[in-house]
């Protein structure tokens, strides 16, 4: 992170700490307004979700049509999903794998859902199987409408320091024996 940030202040690192406390304010205000307009068009398109949560669940979906689904519990909604295995470019072989999903639970033994609140391929492969709606399970975070009041923007602009109400707290004097000779 502090990398990334250096970044945003590169050519301004010289300046006064005024100046670098606007510009970074100014860039603020800019990132955020650019975000809320590029989420304002998602949910003018009626989109459920962002890009890249969409992408993500376009993947997983990909994932779900290659698994084989075997209902063992009708009550709990329980299920084996079984991964086929398979061969890499480089002649590695790896066996299928089998997760036991409960749909009524969000859970899967993968722990994907539990780890990161969104379902996995697993779990859509065992909600198809039911005829279940897995886009009940995303979490409303995910969704653009969440998306847009993240990115809504409430700054208030700069005033004059010459409008600034009166200052009534302790005052600081500099030591100037602690100050730092680039020298």
């Amino acid at each position: 992170m502090a990398e990334s940030f250096n970044s945003v202040l590169k050519g301004i690192r010289g300046m006064p700490v005024n100046a670098i406390v606007e510009f970074t304010f100014m860039k603020l205000v800019a990132m955020f307004n650019k975000h809320h307009e590029d989420a304002v068009k998602h949910q003018n398109k009626g989109e459920l979700l962002p890009s890249k949560p969409a992408r993500h669940l376009n993947d997983e979906k990909g994932w779900a049509r290659t698994h084989q689904v075997t209902c063992f519990d009708l009550n709990t909604w329980k299920y084996e999903v079984t991964e086929r295995g398979g061969t890499t470019s480089d002649g590695e072989v790896w066996p299928p794998r089998r997760y036991v999903v409960v749909l009524l639970n969000f859970s899967c033994t993968c722990g994907i859902p539990r780890q990161y609140h969104f379902p996995c391929s697993h779990y859509i492969a065992a909600a198809r199987h039911r005829n279940f709606s897995y886009t009940s399970k995303i979490p409303l975070e995910f969704t653009v409408d969440k998306l847009v009041r993240t990115w809504s923007p409430r700054f208030e602009p700069f005033v004059d320091e010459g409008q600034w109400p009166p200052y009534t707290g302790p005052v600081y004097i500099a030591d100037l024996s602690c100050r730092w000779d680039k020298r």
